[in-house]
Order: C-alpha cells, then sequence, then structure tokens
C-alpha cells in the first residue's frame, strides 16, 4: 500500500494578502507593525474597526480591484491589496 504523505500546512505568520481564499486567521502580535511604521493613519483605523493582536478573522474571495472581503466578528469589510500586504496573520488549522 502506497501512503501518500502531504506537506503540513504553514504555520508561521505570513501578509494577510498571502492567505487562502475563505480562510479563517488569527492577526498576530505584531499585526500593524507594518502599518504603524509606514502609515500611523491606517493603523489607528485599522484598530478602530477591530484589527487587533489575537482576533480571529476570515480572509475572504478576491473581489474588484484585487481587494478582498475580510470578516472581523459580525462586520465585512472589503480591504484592498495594499491594506492587505500591511497585517500580519497566522494561519489556523481547520
Amino acid at each position: 500500500m502506497h501512503q501518500t504523505h502531504s506537506t503540513p500546512p504553514e504555520t508561521g505568520p505570513m501578509r494577510a494578502d498571502q492567505a487562502p481564499a475563505d480562510a479563517v486567521v488569527e492577526l498576530s502580535a505584531d499585526c500593524l507593525h507594518n502599518a504603524i511604521e509606514t502609515q500611523p493613519a491606517l493603523a489607528v483605523r485599522l484598530r478602530e474597526l477591530g484589527f487587533r493582536p489575537g482576533t480571529r478573522v476570515q480572509i475572504g474571495r478576491t473581489v474588484a480591484g484585487g481587494a478582498r472581503v475580510v470578516t472581523v466578528g459580525t462586520a465585512r469589510y472589503a480591504v484592498d491589496a495594499h491594506t492587505l500586504r500591511q497585517l500580519e496573520v497566522i494561519p489556523l488549522e481547520a
């Protein structure tokens, strides 16, 4: 009998734009690090919308202009690709 070995899923931090469609991820402790350094106003706005370390979010499919629908709690936001590149997330196993 042949057993197939699959590669375990990546479990380290990644940028939110790299997450597979419909993935549930956790915002890392440094999730807003890039945004804080380069765009402090963006980091503040993301925190206001609930993007905080330890929060679980679902990264949806790509929509118009490269944005993706991101679900935070019961709220859904269309987040542009540039902003997604600023967020560090940790994939969660299904």
